[in-house]
């Protein structure tokens, strides 16, 4: 995988031994503890009380932040959060997945922390798992791609479903309105973070030279299309289509991608403004 996915486990590790330390309270002063403190709230919603009262969470991957809220590269959250005037509670972190916030029980941190205003909970969510889940190139590639699908429409259900059954313990009122968006098409050759590119990785799965863009671009398709049919399952979950942004299909344009899989901050920036045009209509201009 690419850097940040290899790199997962270690931001977690290091998050993991991190609670072990006083976060009752942000301490002030002391730049270690701020960073630490800065990390914890960003990418695992453990904050103090001050950060209630919003009304939007988000919890993402390396399309809402790339390492642990240091901002090296702009992400959709960065610029919701300092372009566009969003207030947001989240946890976000690269390498994050479906399984990963079902089994940390993430969502239920980010209601908690985001207080009885919280209304809408964004989701960047869904492109480790299909990742994790690959299959390799054979005769039942069709089928095992749809199982896969099928796995992060279901992830995706229990998220949204066991989130807004706690919401309503927790603070009353409606189901939160959970908005997913799916991801723009991948470019297999570029090489910026991962220097053989991705091409190199597909043709280790068995995967013919010839085919790696169509299937890449394929795949993009079957999530953004198990994205939409969820939401025809769950009436409290929209979907945001993104492809064909950066320059696809079939794939992205060089000038807007960061490696395979990642755009730059400039292709961030074009995501965010069309990501935060839908999210206006949809929630009519809340901040």
């Amino acid at each position: 995988m690419i850097f940040f996915y290899k790199h997962f486990k270690l931001i977690s590790f290091v998050a993991f031994l991190s609670l072990f330390s006083s976060c009752d309270s942000k301490k002030e002063g002391n730049p270690v503890e701020d960073i630490l403190y800065n990390f914890l709230c960003y990418s695992y919603t453990v904050c103090t009380e001050e950060t209630r009262g919003t009304q939007f969470g988000v919890i993402g991957d390396s399309w809402t932040d790339m390492i642990g809220g240091i901002h090296i590269v702009w992400s959709i959250r960065t610029y919701m959060e300092n372009v566009y005037g969003y207030k947001m509670t989240g946890s976000s972190l690269s390498g994050r997945t479906l399984k990963n916030v079902l089994d940390l029980g993430l969502h239920y941190h980010v209601i908690n922390q985001a207080g009885p205003d919280l209304r809408y909970m964004i989701l960047s969510l869904g492109g480790n798992d299909m990742l994790q889940n690959y299959p390799k190139y054979s005769a039942s590639l069709a089928s095992d791609k749809a199982a896969v699908m099928e796995l992060i429409k279901t992830r995706l259900l229990n998220i949204v479903r066991t989130g807004n059954i706690y919401k309503r313990e927790k603070w009353g009122g409606n189901d939160l309105v959970w908005i997913i968006h799916g991801y723009d098409y991948p470019n297999p050759d570029i090489l910026a973070v991962n220097t053989e590119g991705c091409r190199v990785e597909y043709l280790g799965y068995g995967y013919p030279d010839s085919l790696i863009v169509e299937d890449l671009r394929e795949s993009i398709d079957l999530l953004n299309e198990a994205y939409l049919a969820a939401t025809y399952e769950e009436p409290s979950l929209r979907y945001v289509n993104l492809r064909g942004a950066l320059g696809g299909p079939p794939v992205s344009l060089n000038l807007h991608m960061l490696d395979c899989i990642h755009p730059n901050s400039g292709g961030f920036y074009i995501i965010s403004k069309i990501f935060v045009n839908n999210l206006d209509y949809i929630t009519g201009n809340a901040r």
